[in-house]
């Protein structure tokens, strides 16, 4: 059986949240992580494997 996971790579939770001083924009360069759903889909898929 072969099972296909998507995963998205999202902005840290743990690492805060920020504002670009000069854009008052959401600042991007946090530092990235698979989300805990996706984490969630991808121990199913290998269980049921």
């Amino acid at each position: 059986m072969k099972i296909a996971v998507c995963v998205k790579a999202v902005p840290d939770a743990a690492a805060g949240r920020r504002l670009d001083p000069t854009t008052k924009r959401l600042d991007r360069t946090v530092e990235l992580a698979i989300s805990d759903f996706d984490t969630y889909a991808v121990e199913e898929a290998l269980r049921l494997k």
